[in-house]
């Protein structure tokens, strides 16, 4: 038996709230009913926040967000995906902070990374000498022109595969992660010449970190498997595969952190 004190109870429902909020706002638009729009491309995404009775931890510092860009003939869209440090109400509340900067920022003029720069400075004030800080992974996927463009702030670089070629590459690039120093000068990273099957994988480390009973970690190299086998599923089946094959790979095992997982294919120009 175990008696939670007022207060803990308390915390215990406002995280809860906090991340029922978040599945509820934090979803991709809904994909146009014009045909064009969704050959383009198509996105799939899956976030879980493990939950823990406790009183410190019980919602995670996963993040994820999909904003609809008017810059070009068509609609393009940013894909964002990022990891809050530590857990619990405090993390949730720096997510939420860090959604609303960015979400303020991106309607502004300025490139990728002077976007990233603005969103850091602002942060670097919010948590102060705190010891918070958030990585971060964002993506613009240009429809007019067929290119990629992302900015990485200490997140794991994003998976790219080209199926015809059996290629896999990092969207890779250096960046800090946000919430350490104000003034650090971001880039932004171009990848052109975007075909129809190319595959973009993004995500937090619980996909790559997730544990067996014996403690070995599931590793990126059979991600790298998974997404080759089934690189022609669409966007939905493939994030599906890949997430059933972690919950193999686990044997029932709990997972030991927060689960977030994007998958974009290109479709016909």
């Amino acid at each position: 038996m175990c008696l939670i004190p007022d207060r803990a109870e308390h915390h215990i429902e406002a995280h809860f709230q906090i991340s029922e909020d978040n599945k509820k706002r934090w979803k991709p638009p809904r994909r146009s009913a014009g045909k064009s729009q969704k050959a383009a491309f198509e996105y799939s995404f899956h976030f879980y926040s493990r939950k823990r009775v406790d009183v410190d931890c019980d919602t995670g510092g996963d993040y994820c967000d999909f904003i609809t860009l008017n810059e070009g003939r068509r609609t393009n869209i940013a894909i964002v995906v990022g990891d809050v440090s530590g857990h619990g109400i405090a993390s949730a509340l720096l997510m939420a902070t860090a959604r609303a900067f960015i979400r303020q920022r991106v309607d502004l003029p300025g490139s990728l990374s002077e976007v990233i720069a603005d969103v850091n400075r602002q942060i670097v004030r919010d948590v102060e000498d705190s010891g918070q800080f958030m990585t971060l992974f964002y993506m613009m996927v240009d429809q007019d022109s067929r290119c990629l463009e992302w900015v990485r702030a200490g997140h794991d670089p994003g998976i790219f595969y080209d199926p015809e070629r059996d290629l896999f590459e990092d969207l890779a690039g250096p960046g800090l992660a946000l919430g350490i120093d104000g003034q650090y000068t971001y880039e932004t990273n171009p990848k052109e010449g975007l075909e129809e099957g190319h595959i973009i994988v993004l995500g937090t480390d619980g996909i790559w970190e997730t544990q067996s009973p014996d403690g070995t970690l599931s590793g990126k190299e059979a991600l790298h498997q998974i997404i080759r086998e089934n690189a022609d599923a669409d966007a939905d089946r493939l994030l599906e595969v890949i997430i059933k094959a972690l919950g193999h790979f686990r044997e029932g095992l709990s997972l030991q952190d927060d689960v977030t997982l994007i998958v974009v294919q290109i479709g016909k120009a």
